[in-house]
This record gives C-alpha cells, sequence and structure tokens, in this order.
C-alpha cells in the first residue's frame, strides 16, 4: 500500500541533520507547539483503520460537506511512533531548490517552508520526550517530505511572495522573499502495514487489512484554529501566528514574514508550518 500523511497548521517539523538543508535526515518529528484557540488532532478515515480497545481510542465523529464520516483525534499531550510492517526506504528523502528561488518552479521543493532562523529563532534543541511545550510530537517513519498548497494570490492566482524581515539578503540588504507553502506531506511508497503507537508502546491504531497493495491509506495531523470566530479574519497578510514557536525554541527577535506588495490570500486563515533542524 501507500500511505500519505497531510501535515497542516502549527508544526514545526524537527530534521535531525548536520546540515542547514538536508536532503537526508536520519529523523523526522513533527512538534505541535501549544497555542491559544489551536487544537492538535490526527485525523482519519474509519474505513482505513482499526481502533484499539485497551487502551481505548475513542476519536470524534465528524463529517464532511458530502456527508463521509472521519475520525478526529484529540493529540493533547500525546507522543505518538508510526511503523511500518516493511519500508522499502532507507532513507528520508527531501528535495530543495537554489536558496535565491523566490517562485516555485516545483512545488515539491522544501524551500517553501521557512526554517526558524528565517522568523528569528535559534536553532531546534530536541531530546528523546515531548518537549514541555508541545502539545504533540509524532516520529515518522523513512519515507518522503515535500510541500503542497503553495499560497496564491487571490486576484491573480499567481504564487503569492513573502518577506522575511528576520534575514537579509547579503546582495541586496533587503529582506528575503520567497512563496510559502500551506502543507507539507509526508509519502511513502509500498510499505507495509500501519501501527501508530503511544510513548509507552501501545498500539493505538492500526491500518484495516482491507487496504491492498496499490491503494492509498490517507490521515491528516493539524494544530490549527479549533473555533473561527466573527471577528476571524479571513485574509492573511502576517503570520504572526509563528510567534507560538517559542513554546518549542528560543526566539532571538521573531519577526513575522509578511506579505509584499498588495497581494491577497483570501480563502480563510493561514496557519503554516516551519522547519527546525537538530543536531540530536
Amino acid at each position: 500500500m501507500d500511505f500519505e500523511l497531510t501535515i497542516s497548521g502549527l508544526c514545526v517539523v524537527a530534521l535531525k541533520s548536520e546540515d542547514a538543508r538536508p536532503t537526508a535526515p536520519s529523523a523526522v518529528d513533527i512538534i505541535c507547539p501549544k497555542a491559544p484557540c489551536h487544537r492538535t488532532r490526527l485525523n482519519y478515515d474509519f474505513a482505513q483503520f482499526l481502533a484499539s480497545a485497551a487502551p481505548p481510542v475513542e476519536p470524534e465523529l465528524v463529517i464532511d460537506p458530502t456527508g463521509r464520516r472521519f475520525g478526529s483525534l484529540d493529540l493533547c499531550d500525546a507522543f505518538l511512533k508510526f511503523d511500518f510492517a516493511s519500508n522499502p526506504y532507507k532513507n528520508f528523502a527531501l528535495q530543495w531548490g537554489p536558496e535565491d528561488v523566490e517562485r516555485p518552479p516545483s512545488e515539491r521543493w522544501m524551500n517553501w517552508v521557512p526554517s526558524l532562523q528565517d522568523i528569528g529563532f535559534e536553532s531546534l534543541e530536541l531530546g528523546s520526550r515531548r518537549p514541555d511545550g508541545a502539545t504533540a510530537r509524532i516520529s515518522l517513519p523513512e519515507g518522503e517530505l515535500e510541500c503542497r498548497s503553495v499560497v496564491r494570490d487571490s486576484n491573480t492566482r499567481q504564487f503569492a511572495i513573502w518577506n522575511f524581515p528576520a534575514v537579509v539578503n547579503k546582495t541586496s540588504g533587503k529582506p528575503i522573499r520567497r512563496a510559502l507553502a500551506n502543507e507539507i506531506v509526508y509519502r511513502a511508497s509500498s510499505v507495509g502495514a500501519l501501527t501508530i503507537s503511544d510513548s509507552e508502546g501501545n498500539p493505538l491504531l492500526a491500518s484495516s487489512p482491507t487496504i491492498k497493495e496499490g491503494m492509498t491509506l490517507k490521515m491528516c495531523i493539524s494544530n490549527d484554529i479549533h473555533r473561527l470566530t466573527i471577528d476571524t479574519p479571513m485574509e492573511t497578510a502576517v503570520l504572526n501566528h509563528l510567534d507560538h514557536v517559542k513554546t518549542v525554541a528560543r526566539p532571538r527577535e521573531f519577526m513575522a514574514p509578511r506579505l509584499s506588495d498588495d497581494q491577497r490570500t483570501g480563502g480563510g486563515p493561514i496557519c503554516s508550518q516551519v522547519i527546525g533542524n537538530y543536531k540530536g
């Protein structure tokens, strides 16, 4: 089977590597910082998974606009580990383009996710536990990571360009500029059955035996605003939500990325991710 995990909302993708732009980090974890009005959830199709009875797994029922039913599992204070029964991947795989490219020739490049340094934070320090300032930590097996849903201007449909005032371009003396992805996707092809366990090794969820070769198993980790009020803006021009990364990383001087010129996003609030490298 193939597996696809969408990573949405306020998350730090922790890459264990000595390199600033690693193509094959030795470990990948998803860290979900604590933030007001945010809720960390693991969403999945009931038909694709079997839930544990001991310890009991009791997801909320979510219904999409077409009437399909999904499970939404609250991950508050969780440390989960994903494992495949068999996995052809020997390493993680990430793609990067040239550092100075502003707009995506390829949306898959990891260029479109800012690093902690790009928004004014120090490098990540990550041990073997869930960080105190995180609602959840998820450890992934070897596979591929790529960007998806790069933000576009709502009027022109061109890729929107953001200014990152925390980092100055050495040539121009101005803040660096680039596009921004709204999601990251983890993929693994031709893998065996998936088991998701807690920090004690107890299995919580397992892929259904009905998932056969050639089928795709899908899930989503989200750390998004869980309720929209009448005052919630439906457009985003400044990524102030990234300040909440301070619960898991040390800030130098946080500077929020800003939409450049007179571009507009539309389509609801943007809650994006960052990359944090650590040496372990």
